[in-house]
C-alpha cells in the first residue's frame, strides 16, 4: 500500500492507509484548520468510488467464525435482528445490553445451517469479542476470532462488478449474487468469500481470503484494474462516504447507551422474535422519541470543515450535538449526523418546520435535516 501512495494511521494496534497521496503532494500530515492537506487526494477517492472503482484494505475489520449444533440459537439470542435466513444471506444487526442500549454493531454471514461469520469494527474487536464469549458459554457453540488469519479487500464503486466479472469465473450478476448475499467464487489461485454489501454506499463487495492468499489475490485486482482506471482508498474517504449515507459509527454515533430506536436502526431489529436480548427494554420505549440521530448537510457549498461535537441550534435554542461530520464530496458540502432532542418528540414533521443552524468556531450556518440520508436516499446505486 505504501508503493501505491499510502499514508498510514493507526487504530486499535492496526496500522492501515488513511489516504493515498496524489502527484504533487507530500505523503504526511500537514495539519490546518482550513481544508486538510490531503483535502484534495481525498476528494479523488470519493470521485472513484461515485464514478468508477477503488480498492480499501481492510484486513483490520475483526472476524468471528461461530459454529455447532446451537450456533444459530445462541447467534439469535444475541441479536436484535434474525439470523435464521437461508445459508448465503447476509443479517446487519446490533447487539443490545439488558437496557436497549447497543452494545455492537455487526453483520452475520450465514455460511451453512450452523456456520456462522460475524464481521465487526477494528475499534471493537476485543469488546465483541468478549460479548460473544460471555453469551455464548451457555450453549453448545465455538466461537473463534480467525481476524489474524482472515483478510478482506473492500472493492467499491459501480465498476466493481465488472471488475469482479473478469477476475472470476464464477457468476457475479445481480441475479446470482443480490444484495446482502454471500457466496465463494474462485479469484485466481484462492477461494474467496463474496460479500455484497458496502459501507461507502455503492456497488461493493467485502473480498474474505486466507491471509496467505491476500497479495496474490490483490495483485490479481490491481494487474485487471488498470481498465476501468481502479483507484485506492482509505479510511479517510470511507469516513467521508458512510457519512454522506448516514451509517452510524459505533463510538461516534451509537453507544451502549442509544436504543436502535433512536440511532434510526429500527428496520434492524425483529420484535416479532419471541426473545432476544433487550427486547423487553424496547418494549417499554415512548413514542415518539425526544431524542433522536438525524442527518444533516449545510445548505450552503461553502467549504466549512467540521468534525464532530459542534452545537446544533434550532432558533436560540442549542437542541443537540453533532456525532459525526466532514466535507461530502458527493454532495459539495459539510455533511454529518446529529443527535437531537425535543421533548414533544423529534418527529419528521417537527423536523421539516424547524429551522436549524450548526455552529462552527463561533459562526452559525443553516442546515437541512432530515431522519433519512440526503446522498441516495432510496440506495438505487448500492443495489443496482
Amino acid at each position: 500500500m505504501i508503493r501505491a501512495g499510502a499514508v498510514m494511521g493507526e487504530l486499535a494496534g492496526w496500522e492501515r492507509p488513511n489516504w493515498f497521496v496524489q502527484p504533487g503532494v507530500a505523503p504526511e500530515y500537514d495539519y490546518s484548520y482550513g481544508p486538510q492537506n490531503w483535502f484534495d487526494c481525498c476528494r479523488a477517492e470519493c470521485d472513484a468510488i461515485a464514478n468508477r472503482a477503488a480498492l480499501f484494505d481492510q484486513s483490520s475489520y475483526p472476524v468471528y467464525m461461530v459454529e455447532g449444533n446451537e450456533a444459530l440459537v445462541c447467534l439469535n439470542q444475541i441479536s436484535a435482528n434474525n439470523i435464521d435466513v437461508a445459508p448465503g444471506s447476509i443479517v446487519y444487526t446490533q447487539w443490545l445490553n439488558e437496557g436497549g442500549g447497543i452494545e455492537a454493531d455487526v453483520t452475520i454471514t450465514r455460511l451453512s445451517e450452523d456456520q456462522f461469520m460475524v464481521v465487526s469494527s477494528c475499534a471493537c474487536e476485543g469488546r465483541d469479542y468478549d460479548w460473544l464469549q460471555q453469551h455464548a458459554g451457555s450453549h453448545q457453540v465455538s466461537v473463534q476470532n480467525v481476524t489474524s488469519g482472515m483478510m478482506m479487500i473492500g472493492l467499491m464503486g459501480p465498476q466493481s462488478r465488472d471488475l469482479l466479472a473478469v477476475l472470476t469465473h464464477d457468476d457475479v450478476s445481480s441475479q446470482a449474487l443480490p444484495y446482502y448475499h454471500s457466496k465463494e467464487i474462485e479469484l485466481g489461485y484462492a477461494r474467496v468469500r463474496a460479500n455484497r454489501l458496502s459501507y461507502v454506499g455503492e456497488l461493493g463487495y467485502e473480498l474474505y481470503m486466507p491471509t496467505e492468499f491476500a497479495a496474490h489475490v490483490y495483485e490479481r485486482i490491481i494487474d485487471h484494474g488498470s481498465d476501468i482506471q481502479l483507484s485506492h482508498a482509505g479510511f479517510h474517504a470511507m469516513n467521508v462516504c458512510r457519512i454522506e449515507k448516514g451509517y452510524r459509527h459505533f463510538g461516534h454515533d451509537i453507544s451502549d447507551e442509544t436504543t436502535p430506536q433512536a440511532a434510526g436502526l429500527g428496520f434492524a431489529v425483529d420484535m416479532d422474535k419471541p426473545a432476544f436480548n433487550g427486547r423487553d427494554a424496547l418494549l417499554g420505549i415512548e413514542q415518539p422519541l425526544s431524542e433522536r440521530l438525524v442527518n444533516f448537510v449545510l445548505q450552503t457549498d461553502d467549504t466549512v470543515m467540521i468534525y464532530h461535537d459542534e452545537p446544533v441550534f434550532c432558533g436560540d435554542q442549542m437542541v443537540g450535538m453533532t456525532t459525526s461530520a466532514t466535507y461530502g464530496f458527493r454532495l459539495n458540502r459539510a455533511v454529518g449526523i446529529a443527535s437531537i432532542s425535543h421533548a414533544d418528540g423529534v418527529t419528521k414533521d417537527w423536523l421539516q418546520n424547524q429551522a436549524f443552524e450548526i455552529e462552527v468556531a463561533g459562526e452559525r450556518f443553516p442546515i437541512s435535516v432530515s431522519l433519512g440520508p440526503f446522498y441516495d436516499p432510496k440506495s438505487l446505486r448500492i443495489k443496482s
